[in-house]
């Protein structure tokens, strides 16, 4: 995926997807491909210039595989036969009110050219999945353009970070989403991390609601919530059936009780 021919990386994208999940191809594949870019660029290997260009290879082939109509029909088919391990596609009627405005889910890259190509990975697996996204980029957190930034219409705004070790950039991002959008769930993306105890201590610090270390466990959260809501009413409604339900009994079984 490191490759910069755009038609060898999704040849190989495809040939992968084949036999296995687009998002077993975002954590076995693109995953440690960024983690590997993070290492590198802090050796000093990968130049500011090489960042850029990991970049948008990396946004030029996951927008090619969102183009590909068969990947939205065979993870389709893998949910309906393994839906225990699988990630559901979720049509719109399947999703919460909330759920359903123009662009629910919000990703922000923290800080670098890689967050946010992670960002534009968990963009394309939730979009496939049917959930309607927008990727930003990091800039739009610092104070010149943070009035600028419109999440009204965020249901979940997943802040995406490669690297564990500067949590303060996080800290940062987390205060300022918050600031602009009291409303919405935050998750937290933190795709090196392997520790659970780093994640639940950055989990508390930045107040977030989630955290999440693969894609696959993100996506699947993103889901989750998308449908929360809907359950949370239908259980409601059918609660609220059972007590009519019941109370329509007592008055039969008390009007004979009375005759």
């Amino acid at each position: 995926m490191l490759a910069r021919d755009p038609v060898e990386a999704l040849e190989q994208a495809k040939s992968f997807m084949a036999t296995h999940s687009l998002s077993d191809y975002c954590d076995e594949v693109a995953r440690p491909a960024l983690n590997l870019g993070q290492k590198d660029a802090k050796r000093g290997v990968l130049e500011e210039g090489n960042k850029k260009i990991l970049r948008e290879s990396v946004e030029s082939l996951f927008i090619d595989i969102a183009h590909e109509h068969w990947v939205s029909k065979r993870e389709a088919h893998a949910a309906a036969f393994a839906p225990a391990t699988k990630l559901p596609i979720l049509e719109k009627d399947q999703l919460a009110l909330s759920w359903r405005t123009k662009e629910p889910l919000v990703l922000i890259g923290v800080r670098t050219e890689l967050d946010e190509a992670a960002a534009t990975v968990l963009a394309t697996l939730a979009r496939i999945h049917g959930i309607a996204t927008r990727t930003e980029h990091p800039e739009v957190l610092a104070a010149a353009n943070l009035t600028k930034l419109d999440l009204s219409s965020a249901a979940l705004i997943c802040l995406s970070s490669i690297d564990t070790k500067t949590p303060a950039h996080i800290h940062y991002a987390a205060r300022r989403v918050r600031s602009r959008a009291p409303h919405a769930k935050l998750l937290i993306g933190v795709w090196s991390a392997i520790d659970d105890e780093v994640l639940a201590s950055l989990k508390d610090a930045a107040n977030a609601d989630y955290t999440a270390r693969s894609f696959h466990e993100a996506a699947a959260i993103i889901l989750e919530e998308a449908t929360a809501q809907r359950a949370h009413r239908f259980e409601r409604l059918k609660s609220e059936d059972s007590a009519h339900i019941r109370d329509k009994i007592g008055q039969i079984e008390s009007l004979r009780l009375a005759n």
